[in-house]
């Protein structure tokens, strides 16, 4: 029975405590397309919503105006979002938490994004948005109002399905398990979140994730096997280094052949003459024939072995309709069809 009445009472004393923190909601600022006229139209309907979950706790907006009309207090209209600014007016207005925000337009779409600021620590305890079009509904209004008012509240789960086995899980840049995870991904800050999934040899996934409020979200992943292509004939090295040896042979075979021409020409002159330099000549003429025959060889080859290359690569690589190599009927070769 003592145990019951101990914590009845920490109940008790929690949600006095939480009912007993006091709140100033800061005039919304307008971002993007939107005008000052609309964020003022916002900020009425949020606020009205606010008054009705926290009408104690929320300082009415006459008595936050009037302090406005200290002199130095006008700074804080420019306040925007800034935690520092906010925790100031805070101080100034004598509240626990400060809740402001901006109100953005593009083209159809509405943006509206809150922040709630612990006064007495400075810091931003939460943030949420919501997209919409015409005003907000009712479910995102009371999301709003779940942010600011109960922020441990605040949280949803993402449940990961993937057949793929030892993927990293990554959220908002941050790798936070291995899958096939055990359980769902918990006590996640409600809104939008990065999800990435990424395996090598695998195509990355990657989705901004609205995690709902109070409820866990299921995430569908496929990472299909990444195949890398082959690189063309044309950048492979094989190509170019047969390529490259059968165009230098032909040149070296063509400068040899010239000087076995100069070479026979030099006989018939020393013939002409009636000298006998005519047989030297002419031996040197027969060997730099030879050595230029069998340099065209050379280059030949090299230059087949690079056209054998380039058809090998095209039909293995192409449909079988429109490339094909076809076994000569005679079996001394093959024919090469290529269809445009």
């Amino acid at each position: 029975m003592r145990i019951f009445l101990l914590t009845l009472l920490v109940v008790f004393m929690t949600a006095s405590t939480a009912w007993s923190q006091t709140y100033v909601m800061w005039h919304l600022v307008p971002s993007g397309g939107a005008s000052p006229e609309l964020a003022a139209r916002v900020e009425r309907n949020v606020r009205a919503h606010f008054k009705d979950r926290r009408g104690a706790a929320l300082m009415d907006d006459l008595k936050m105006d009037s302090h406005l009309l200290v002199e130095g207090n006008e700074k804080f209209l420019r306040c925007g979002t800034g935690v520092g600014c906010l925790s100031g007016l805070g101080r100034v207005v004598q509240v626990d938490f400060v809740i402001a925000g901006e109100v953005g337009l593009d083209g159809r779409l509405f943006t509206l994004r809150m922040v709630l600021v612990d006064v007495g620590k400075g810091t931003a305890v939460s943030t949420a948005s919501v997209v919409y079009e015409g005003s907000p509904s009712a479910a995102q209004m009371e999301e709003l109002a779940v942010a600011v008012f109960e922020p441990e509240r605040y949280r949803g789960s993402i449940e990961l399905d993937t057949l793929v086995v030892g993927a990293d899980v990554l959220l908002d840049g941050k790798k936070v398990g291995v899958t096939p995870l055990v359980g769902p991904l918990g006590d996640l800050l409600a809104g939008k979140h990065r999800l990435q999934v990424r395996k090598k040899g695998h195509i990355s996934y990657e989705s901004r994730v609205r995690v709902p409020v109070g409820k866990s979200i299921r995430v569908i992943v496929n990472l299909p096997t990444l195949v890398v292509p082959e690189p063309p004939f044309y950048l492979d090295w094989p190509f170019w280094t047969a390529a490259g040896v059968g165009a230098v042979a032909l040149v070296i075979a063509g400068f040899l052949h010239h000087d076995a021409n100069v070479l026979l020409e030099n006989a018939a002159a020393c013939a002409k003459l009636g000298r006998d330099c005519e047989d030297s000549y002419r031996d040197q003429s027969d060997s730099r024939y030879l050595q230029a025959y069998l340099i065209y060889g050379v280059g030949g080859a090299g230059l087949l072995a690079a056209g054998l290359i380039a058809v090998i690569d095209v039909v293995g690589s192409s449909d079988e309709e429109r490339v094909r190599l076809t076994p000569l009927p005679s079996g001394a070769g093959f024919s090469y069809t290529w269809r445009f």
